[in-house]
Protein backbone atom coordinates (compact mmCIF):
# COMPACT_ATOMS: atom_id res chain seq x y z
CA UNK A 1 0.00 0.00 0.00
CA UNK A 2 1.28 3.37 -0.80
CA UNK A 3 1.27 5.89 2.03
CA UNK A 4 2.88 9.23 2.37
CA UNK A 5 5.39 8.04 4.93
CA UNK A 6 6.89 5.82 1.41
CA UNK A 7 8.21 9.24 -0.06
CA UNK A 8 8.59 11.69 2.58
CA UNK A 9 11.52 12.71 3.57
CA UNK A 10 12.18 15.53 5.86
CA UNK A 11 9.44 17.35 4.60
CA UNK A 12 10.24 16.91 0.97
CA UNK A 13 9.88 14.05 -1.53
CA UNK A 14 12.52 11.60 -2.20
CA UNK A 15 12.11 9.18 -5.01
CA UNK A 16 15.04 6.91 -3.53
CA UNK A 17 13.41 6.32 -0.30
CA UNK A 18 10.59 5.65 -2.18
CA UNK A 19 12.06 3.31 -4.79
CA UNK A 20 13.52 1.77 -1.23
CA UNK A 21 10.05 1.48 0.13
CA UNK A 22 8.47 -0.30 -2.50
CA UNK A 23 11.19 -2.19 -4.14
CA UNK A 24 10.08 -6.38 -3.68
CA UNK A 25 14.74 -6.57 -3.85
CA UNK A 26 17.22 -4.08 -3.12
CA UNK A 27 20.57 -4.52 -4.56
CA UNK A 28 23.92 -2.71 -4.25
CA UNK A 29 27.22 -3.27 -6.14
CA UNK A 30 28.95 -5.46 -3.73
CA UNK A 31 28.23 -7.30 -0.51
CA UNK A 32 30.53 -4.77 1.10
CA UNK A 33 28.48 -2.02 -0.33
CA UNK A 34 25.10 -3.40 0.86
CA UNK A 35 26.40 -3.17 4.53
CA UNK A 36 28.09 0.21 4.10
CA UNK A 37 24.64 1.84 3.10
CA UNK A 38 23.57 0.98 6.25
CA UNK A 39 25.45 2.96 8.14
CA UNK A 40 25.37 7.06 8.47
CA UNK A 41 28.71 7.47 6.70
CA UNK A 42 27.30 5.87 3.53
CA UNK A 43 23.42 5.69 4.04
CA UNK A 44 23.07 9.76 3.21
CA UNK A 45 20.06 9.54 5.49
CA UNK A 46 18.81 6.46 4.22
CA UNK A 47 20.35 4.08 6.44
CA UNK A 48 17.45 3.85 8.63
CA UNK A 49 15.22 2.56 5.74
CA UNK A 50 18.35 0.32 4.58
CA UNK A 51 18.44 -1.16 7.31
CA UNK A 52 14.66 -1.61 7.67
CA UNK A 53 14.76 -3.55 4.61
CA UNK A 54 18.28 -5.54 4.83
CA UNK A 55 16.60 -9.19 4.44
CA UNK A 56 15.90 -7.68 1.05
CA UNK A 57 18.85 -6.05 0.34
CA UNK A 58 21.62 -7.94 -1.54
CA UNK A 59 25.42 -7.19 -2.71
CA UNK A 60 25.69 -8.01 -6.31
CA UNK A 61 29.51 -9.50 -7.16
CA UNK A 62 31.04 -5.92 -8.27
CA UNK A 63 33.03 -6.57 -12.11
CA UNK A 64 32.84 -9.59 -14.58
CA UNK A 65 34.88 -12.71 -15.28
CA UNK A 66 36.88 -12.37 -17.44
CA UNK A 67 37.50 -15.58 -18.29
CA UNK A 68 33.62 -15.69 -20.06
CA UNK A 69 33.61 -12.36 -21.17
CA UNK A 70 36.75 -11.58 -22.75
CA UNK A 71 36.31 -9.39 -25.74
CA UNK A 72 39.40 -10.45 -27.54
CA UNK A 73 38.51 -14.40 -27.62
CA UNK A 74 34.64 -13.03 -28.54
CA UNK A 75 35.34 -14.01 -32.57
CA UNK A 76 32.48 -10.85 -33.41
CA UNK A 77 34.23 -7.94 -31.90
CA UNK A 78 37.78 -9.09 -32.78
CA UNK A 79 37.57 -6.13 -35.78
CA UNK A 80 36.85 -3.58 -32.72
CA UNK A 81 39.29 -5.11 -30.20
CA UNK A 82 42.60 -5.91 -31.98
CA UNK A 83 43.14 -2.30 -32.22
CA UNK A 84 43.68 -1.77 -28.59
CA UNK A 85 45.89 -4.01 -28.77
CA UNK A 86 47.82 -2.64 -31.33
CA UNK A 87 46.63 0.80 -32.72
CA UNK A 88 48.10 0.08 -35.78
CA UNK A 89 45.08 -2.82 -36.38
CA UNK A 90 42.77 0.02 -35.95
CA UNK A 91 39.81 -1.06 -38.92
CA UNK A 92 38.78 1.34 -41.21
CA UNK A 93 36.17 3.88 -40.21
CA UNK A 94 33.06 1.94 -42.04
CA UNK A 95 33.42 -1.22 -39.55
CA UNK A 96 32.40 1.45 -37.03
Amino acid sequence: MYTPEGIEFWERINFMKAGIVYADVINTVSRKYSEEVQTPEYGYGLEGILRKRRQDLYGILNGVDYQDWNPLMISTLLPLTAWMISPERKPAKGIF
